[in-house]
C-alpha cells in the first residue's frame, strides 16, 4: 500500500509540475515579446526592414518559437519567418497558418492609439514539452529519492521493531511446551509494546487451552473407563438375559409339562367317582367322600389350568371362550365348602335370589376362581357373629352382590384392586382382588367395590347373560360342585368302532369305562405309530388322539392316518384331539392341523357320549364344528348380517375351486376371505383361511376340503354378539334367515 501511495503521489506531483512548467514557458514567451515590442514598434513605424529582420532572428533563436510574423502598414515590411526553412510567406498565409497563438499589437511611438503593426508568434509545442519534461523529470527524481529514503527508513523500522520481534515470538511459540508449564517471553525491549501484550495474551490462552485439554483428557479417560464398565455390564446383562431367557423357557416348559402331567392323573381321579356311581349306589357317607374326592380333583385341575391363564390375560393373549355357567350352583358349592371355616368364626352365609340355575355367559373356571376368592375374603373380613350375604340377580346383565359388615381400611381403598395390594395378612400375595377383577373384565364383565364404616363392604360382580337358545343345550351337563350323573338312557349311541390313542394307561382305562360296549367297539394304542398301524389294519370310525406321546406324537399320526385313508380310498375317520392343553391357541392349532375337534382333558362322560351320539354310523358328524360365539364391536354389529350373507358365494367358490384343482385361485380366494373375516372379528374363520392360503400348494386337496367343511360349519352355527354389554344377539342357523334381535337393557 505504501508503494502504491508513493507512486500515486509522484504521479500527481509530475502532473502538477507539467502544468506549472507550461505556464512558466508561456509567460517567458510573453515577456520576450514585451522586451522586443519597442524595437519592432520602431521598425514598423520607420519601415526599417533590416531592424525588423534582426528582431525576428532574435526571437527565432529561442528554441520554443516555431515561427514569427511581423505585420505592418507597409506591406513590404510584413514578413513571415519559419525556423524550419527561413522562407518568408505572405502575411495572410502566415496568419492563417499560425492561427494567432501569441499576438502583440505594435502601436505608433507618437500615438498609442495608432496601430502600425503587430507581432504574431507560434510557439513550438515539442520544444515546450521537452523543456517541461526535463523539469518534471528532475522534480520526479527528487521526489523518488525522497520516497526511497523515507520508505527505506520505514522498512528498516518495521523489520527491526515488528517483523524481527514477531519472528522471534513465532519461533519461541513453536518451541514452547505449554503442557510442561513453559511460558512465552517477548523479545528484549518489547515487554511494554503490543508484541509484549500479545505474548501475555498467548500465555493466558495457552494456559486455558492446556487446562481444557487436561480436563478433556481426564473426561475421555473417565468415559473410556465408563464405556469399558458399561460394555462389561452389558455383556454380563446379556449373559444374564440369555440365561434368564433359557431359564424362563425351561420354566415354561417345565410348567407346561407339569400341568400336563398333573392334569392327566387328576382327570382320572376326577372321573372315578362318576364311574363308581354308575354301577354302585353309595350310602350317604360314601357319597360325601366321593363328592369330596371329585370336587377336590376338579378344584386342583382348575388351579393348574388357571396358573398360566392369568399371565395370558395380563399380556392380552387370552382367548375368551364363553359357555353356560350356573352362577347359583357355583355359589352354593363354594359356600358349602367353606361351612366349617364359617362355623369356626361364627359367621353365617346367606344366599338370596332365584332358585338355581341362574345362567351366565362366561367361563366356569374363571367364575369359580372369582367367587371363591371374593367369598373367602368376605368371610375373613366379616366380624364374628355377623352374616355374609350373597344376592344373585338374573337380570341383564347378571349381577351378584357379596356383602359383609367389615370395612375396607381407608389406606387401601384407592388401590383395592391393584396388583400386590394386601392388608392385615402376613401371608397375603396381593393378587386376589387384582386377579378377580382381571378375570371379570376378560369375560366382558366388571367387578366393583363400595365400603363405609356404617354400611360395610359390598362387592358387585357383573357378567353377561346366557342367550336363550344356549340354555337347553348346555343344561344337560353337570355343574361344578354337584356330582356328575350318568347319561340318560334316551341317548342313542350308534355302533361305532372307537380307537383310544394315549400313552397314559390310566387315561385309557377311564375312557374305556366311559364308553359302553356294546354298542361301541373300543380299541387302544399307546402311541401314534401303533395308531397308524391299527388304522392300516382296520378303519376306526372315531379316533381319540392324545397330542404328546413318545415314539410318534399326535400331529404326525394324524397326517399319516389321513394320507393312509386317502390311499386306501376309505371314508376319513373322525379324529378328535384329546389333550390336557385346552387353551384356545391349542384348539386352533389342532383344527388347523386337520383334527375334526379338539377335546380338553378332563371331559365328562356326558360330553363324550353326547359327542358320539351326534355321529352317524360311519363316524362322520353333521355338526363337527361346535356352535361358537363371535364378539363384534358396536359400530360393526348392524352390518354383520349383510357381511355374512356376502361371504356365502366366496366360500362356495372355495369348494368349486378345490374340485377344479386350481390351487393358485384357491390361495387368492383364501387371502381375500382372511382379510375380510379378520376385519370383522371372525378370528377362527380368518385362521382357517390363513391355513388354506399357507398350505394351498403342499397340502392334499382332500385335507383342504376338510378345512373348507369346517369353515362352512363354523359360519352355519356361529353366534354373533355385540361387545356393548350384550346389546344384541343374532344367530346364523342352518336354513334360517339371519336376523338381529335387540336385548333391552333393564334400565329402559
Amino acid at each position: 500500500m505504501a508503494i502504491v501511495a508513493g507512486a500515486f503521489s509522484i504521479l500527481m506531483a509530475m502532473v502538477l509540475m507539467r502544468d506549472r512548467a507550461e505556464s512558466n514557458t508561456m509567460r517567458e514567451l510573453g515577456e520576450l515579446l514585451d522586451t522586443v515590442a519597442s524595437t519592432v514598434q520602431i521598425a514598423c513605424f520607420t519601415e526599417d526592414e533590416a531592424l525588423a529582420a534582426e528582431v525576428v532572428r532574435g526571437l527565432l533563436s529561442n528554441s520554443a518559437v516555431l515561427g514569427v510574423v511581423i505585420s505592418a502598414n507597409n506591406h513590404d515590411l510584413a514578413r513571415n519567418y519559419r525556423t524550419s526553412s527561413g522562407v518568408a510567406d505572405t502575411v495572410g498565409g502566415a496568419i492563417s497558418a499560425i492561427e494567432g497563438r501569441l499576438v502583440r499589437r505594435v502601436a505608433s511611438p507618437f500615438d498609442p492609439e495608432q496601430t502600425v503593426g503587430e507581432i504574431v508568434l507560434e510557439p513550438d509545442p515539442a520544444a515546450i514539452s521537452r523543456s517541461v519534461a526535463d523539469d518534471v523529470q528532475f522534480v520526479g527524481l527528487l521526489l523518488g529519492v525522497q520516497w526511497v529514503v523515507i520508505g527505506g527508513g520505514l522498512l528498516v523500522l518495521v523489520l527491526l521493531n515488528v517483523v524481527r520481534p514477531m519472528k522471534i515470538l513465532s519461533d519461541r511459540l513453536h518451541r514452547m511446551d505449554a503442557k510442561s508449564g513453559a511460558r512465552l517471553s517477548p523479545p528484549v525491549g518489547q515487554e511494554n509494546t503490543e508484541i509484549g501484550r500479545l505474548a501475555t495474551d498467548i500465555n493466558e490462552l495457552a494456559a486455558g487451552l492446556v487446562g481444557a485439554i487436561d480436563h478433556a483428557t481426564e473426561q475421555t479417560r473417565y468415559l473410556q473407563e465408563a464405556k469399558e464398565q458399561v460394555d462389561a455390564q452389558a455383556q454380563q446383562l446379556e449373559a444374564k438375559n440369555a440365561a434368564l431367557a433359557r431359564a424362563m423357557q425351561v420354566q415354561e416348559e417345565v410348567e407346561r409339562i407339569a400341568r400336563h402331567d398333573l392334569k392327566t392323573p387328576l382327570s382320572s381321579i376326577a372321573a372315578i367317582p362318576a364311574l363308581l356311581r354308575r354301577n354302585w349306589r353309595p350310602d350317604k357317607d360314601q357319597e360325601v367322600l366321593l363328592a369330596m374326592v371329585e370336587n377336590s380333583a376338579k378344584r386342583v385341575l382348575r388351579m393348574v389350568s388357571l396358573s398360566l391363564d392369568l399371565f395370558r390375560m395380563e399380556e392380552g393373549g387370552y382367548a375368551f371362550s364363553p359357555k353356560a355357567v350356573d352362577i347359583s350352583a357355583l355359589v352354593l358349592g363354594i359356600t358349602q365348602g367353606m361351612a366349617d371355616e364359617a362355623r369356626a368364626k361364627s359367621v353365617d352365609f346367606h344366599v338370596s335370589g332365584d332358585e338355581p340355575p341362574v345362567w351366565a355367559y362366561a367361563e366356569e373356571i374363571l367364575c369359580y376362581s372369582i367367587l371363591a376368592n371374593l367369598l373367602k375374603n368376605a368371610l375373613e373380613a366379616a366380624p364374628r357373629g355377623t352374616t355374609v350375604r350373597v344376592s344373585i340377580q338374573p337380570s341383564l346383565p347378571v349381577r351378584l352382590l357379596i356383602h359383609n359388615d367389615g370395612e375396607v381400611p381407608v389406606s387401601v381403598r384407592a388401590s383395592f384392586f391393584n396388583k400386590y395390594t394386601t392388608y392385615g395378612k402376613s401371608q397375603g400375595t396381593g393378587l386376589g382382588t387384582y386377579s378377580a377383577r382381571l378375570m371379570a373384565r376378560i369375560q366382558l364383565g366388571e367387578l366393583t367395590m363400595e365400603t363405609s364404616e356404617v354400611a360395610g363392604t359390598t362387592l358387585e360382580l357383573v357378567l353377561l347373560p346366557l342367550p336363550e337358545w344356549e340354555i337347553p343345550r348346555t343344561a344337560l351337563g353337570a355343574s361344578l360342585g354337584a356330582p356328575a350323573t350318568s347319561p340318560g338312557t334316551d341317548v342313542a349311541i350308534p355302533a361305532l368302532r372307537v380307537l383310544l390313542v394315549d400313552d397314559d394307561p390310566d387315561n385309557t382305562l377311564i375312557m374305556k369305562l366311559f364308553l359302553p360296549s356294546p354298542p361301541l367297539r373300543v380299541g387302544t394304542a399307546s402311541n401314534g405309530r401303533e395308531a397308524v398301524e391299527a388304522c392300516r389294519r382296520r378303519r376306526p370310525d372315531v379316533v381319540f388322539m392324545d397330542i404328546e406321546m413318545p415314539v410318534m406324537g399326535g400331529f404326525d399320526a394324524l397326517r399319516r392316518i389321513r394320507t393312509l385313508q386317502l390311499e386306501q380310498g376309505v371314508v376319513a375317520s373322525t379324529i378328535i384331539a384329546f389333550s390336557a392343553h385346552d387353551d384356545e391357541a391349542s384348539r386352533r392349532r389342532s383344527v388347523a392341523a386337520g383334527f375334526d375337534l379338539h377335546l380338553g382333558k378332563p371331559s365328562s362322560q356326558d360330553e363324550i357320549l353326547t359327542l358320539l351320539a351326534s355321529l352317524g354310523c360311519d363316524g362322520r358328524s353333521t355338526n363337527a364344528v361346535p356352535e361358537v360365539t363371535v364378539w363384534i364391536d358396536e359400530d360393526l354389529f348392524e352390518a354383520v348380517p349383510g357381511f355374512l350373507a356376502s361371504r356365502r358365494a366366496p366360500v362356495a367358490l372355495l369348494r368349486q375351486t378345490l374340485e377344479s384343482g386350481d390351487r393358485e385361485f384357491l390361495r387368492q380366494l383364501a387371502h381375500k376371505l382372511k382379510g375380510s373375516f379378520g376385519m370383522y372379528g371372525f378370528k377362527w374363520a380368518a385362521q382357517i383361511c390363513r391355513e388354506l392360503e399357507d398350505n394351498h400348494q403342499s397340502a392334499d386337496l382332500k385335507i383342504l376340503a376338510l378345512q373348507v367343511d369346517a369353515l362352512e360349519q363354523h359360519l352355519a352355527h356361529v353366534n354373533v354378539r355385540s361387545r356393548a354389554q350384550a346389546r344384541g344377539i343374532f344367530s346364523v342357523k342352518p336354513g334360517v334367515e339371519n336376523d338381529v334381535s335387540e336385548e333391552k337393557d333393564p334400565s329402559d
